[in-house]
């Protein structure tokens, strides 16, 4: 799976292999301090450009702590400080970035 924008979008079968990964990495993280990374590095060399239309703090933190933990890096951006459509500058120059 590429993206999760939407949880309607997954199957239910989709949904299981999610939650179950999900439980194998928490029972695995056992023992280990909140900043240091799974042992498997799934993210490792990979950035995480997040986009928070809603301000939260626990939200963006708890993203950017789970992007640490698995051994990626995260971008965290909020409207405010996107500039799309904003001069020669387009959506899809900046996911071209991204």
């Amino acid at each position: 799976m590429r993206n999760f924008i939407n949880i309607s979008d997954c199957s239910s079968d989709d949904l299981r292999v999610i939650i179950e990964e999900a439980k194998k990495r928490k029972q695995n993280r056992s023992g280990l301090n909140k900043s240091a990374p799974d042992k498997d590095k799934p993210f490792e060399g990979k950035s995480m450009a997040m986009i928070f239309e809603k301000p939260s703090t626990r939200t963006r933190m708890s993203f950017d702590i789970a992007v640490k933990q698995l051994g990626g890096s995260s971008i965290i951006l909020n409207p405010d400080g996107i500039h799309y459509g904003k001069g020669d500058e387009t959506l899809k120059d900046t996911a071209k970035v991204f």
